[in-house]
């Protein structure tokens, strides 16, 4: 079975092999909330703890978790009704917040 991946649509893919829809959506949470919390763990040493200091690295990564929650949410969209909507989702949360962390590490 094929999940779809980060753009948005599921004409890019992912391959997860022999889950039912519920085990590849719970596949993907997880996947997702590692990423986060890797995510998180990044950005908050590249901030650090003054809040006024990278004003612009904070207001850059506001900005994005608004761009991959609504990316996610086109996912989600595209395949509502679709027994694979909230792993299609859940890997494109996944997906982007991997995403985010290379370029988190290449850029700051």
């Amino acid at each position: 079975m094929l999940v779809a991946g980060c753009a948005g649509s599921h004409k890019s893919v992912v391959p997860v092999v022999d889950l039912s829809p519920e085990q590849q959506a719970l596949h993907w949470d997880e996947e997702y909330q590692r990423a986060d919390a890797e995510m998180m763990k990044l950005y908050q040493t590249l901030v650090g703890s003054d809040p006024t200091d990278k004003k612009k690295l904070r207001a850059a990564q506001k900005a994005w978790l608004a761009y991959r929650d609504a990316g996610a949410d086109a996912v989600r969209e595209d395949w509502e009704g679709g027994s694979g909507q909230n792993a299609a989702a859940n890997s494109a949360l996944a997906i982007l917040t991997r995403e985010r962390i290379r370029d988190l590490k290449e850029w700051f």
